[in-house]
């Protein structure tokens, strides 16, 4: 695999034919990792992975970022490649790691300051995006219809004939990493894992991804509203 990322680093200028290859290497890299997790998570469940999985019991924004940096470093073993110039790039998890902790530390974001030329309410289509997945938990847990959705729409603050329509607008996935443009498959695979989720973590889930989409939503309109003023 080395010499793969090696020869990919001094083909940088190939033609589309031969990015197009390195591309085709790429995402079965990702799958391969991506299986190999779920299979340890699987297996073993995800209490065993211990402080890497654990979700923070507070609001606070450096306690989530800490949480989430530590997560990263859980992984960091699985990405990193051991060619400085891949494992020192802006891209690689090291330098998210670095970016998190100078965040929490009083910088500024550079990494992951916004692009100011994007104008796609991005999470706003996220949080579309897991109200349908979790409908599909639901689903896989056994809930009737009527009652996940009822739950989902009052979480969300939306009725559910709204709810229902954000499936043909290709919502966006909070995870993008998996690529998998299937979102019926998506669907199969939440039903599948909600025969395992309590009733417990699947309200919390609900209950965070609607307060998220009402401060998504919030978020945008002040943006757009701002846009316009100026």
């Amino acid at each position: 695999m080395r010499r793969d990322l090696e020869q990919g680093i001094a083909q940088r200028g190939d033609k589309p034919s031969n990015n197009a290859r390195l591309q085709a290497d790429e995402q079965a890299s990702i799958e391969l990792i991506q299986a190999a997790i779920a299979f340890v998570v699987d297996v073993l469940g995800p209490i065993p992975i211990a402080w890497g999985a654990r979700i923070p019991n507070s609001d606070d924004r450096e306690t989530q970022l800490d949480a989430l940096q530590k997560r990263l470093v859980l992984l960091s073993p699985l990405l990193r490649i051991g060619i400085p110039e891949v494992d020192w790039h802006p891209s690689s998890i090291d330098s998210a790691i670095n970016e998190i902790h100078a965040i929490r530390m009083g910088d500024e974001p550079q990494l992951f300051a916004r692009l100011s030329k994007r104008k796609l309410d991005h999470r706003v289509r996220v949080n579309q995006w897991r109200a349908l997945i979790l409908d599909a938990y639901g689903k896989g847990m056994g809930l009737k219809a009527m009652d996940r959705q009822a739950v989902i729409a009052e979480a969300y603050c939306e009725t559910w004939g709204t709810i229902r329509k954000w499936k043909r607008l290709q919502p966006v996935k909070s995870t993008p990493g998996s690529y998998n443009p299937d979102f019926d498959a998506d669907l199969e695979e939440a039903e599948e894992r909600g025969k395992r989720v309590s009733w417990e973590t699947w309200i919390e889930a609900v209950q965070e991804a609607g307060l998220a989409h009402r401060e998504a939503k919030r978020q945008a309109r002040s943006r757009r509203k701002k846009c316009s003023s100026g």
